[in-house]
């Protein structure tokens, strides 16, 4: 018997969903790191612009990655569920395309000579979408991790 045949077959499906969960964390991570730190920006009593633009840049790149590892995600189980799961599966995808709106109209409001005229309103609000976007990563977990921790456990 040759020596590749003593290995061990593991389904795609199996890798897909390992990867994806492993993206999805990590994804989770970096989000949840960058609104940290811009939390820490926010809680002083005056406006650093330049760190500001900075921190909401990565802020962005750090919300867009986990918004298309979600979406990957959610394209790989959408019609692979039963339709409740499914129903969950698309409340969730309503309710990350709400948040993006309302983060592009913060992002809209609040230009750099607006939060250093009201920083204590751009702080307010900062810490009102961050809170949001905690919702948003909570629920995520909530559904997909499981929905990918079992697909990779039934197809191994």
């Amino acid at each position: 018997m040759s020596h590749a045949a003593n290995r061990l077959f593991v389904p795609e499906s199996v890798h897909v969903a390992r990867t994806l969960l492993n993206e999805l964390r990590s994804a989770h991570r970096r989000l949840i790191a960058e609104m940290a730190a811009m939390d820490r920006l926010t809680s002083e009593d005056a406006a650093d612009t330049a760190s500001c633009a900075s921190a909401r840049w990565r802020l962005g790149q750090a919300s867009l990655q986990r918004r298309l590892i979600t979406a990957r995600t959610c394209d790989y189980f959408i019609h692979r569920l039963d339709a409740d799961r499914c129903d969950q599966l698309k409340r969730l995808i309503l309710a990350d395309q709400a948040l993006l709106r309302e983060s592009s109209a913060h992002l809209g409001r609040w230009s750099t000579s607006a939060l250093q005229e009201d920083w204590a309103g751009f702080r307010r609000d900062s810490h009102d979408l961050h809170r949001k976007k905690h919702g948003q990563i909570a629920a995520e977990q909530k559904l997909l991790y499981p929905m990918l921790q079992d697909a990779a456990r039934l197809a191994a």
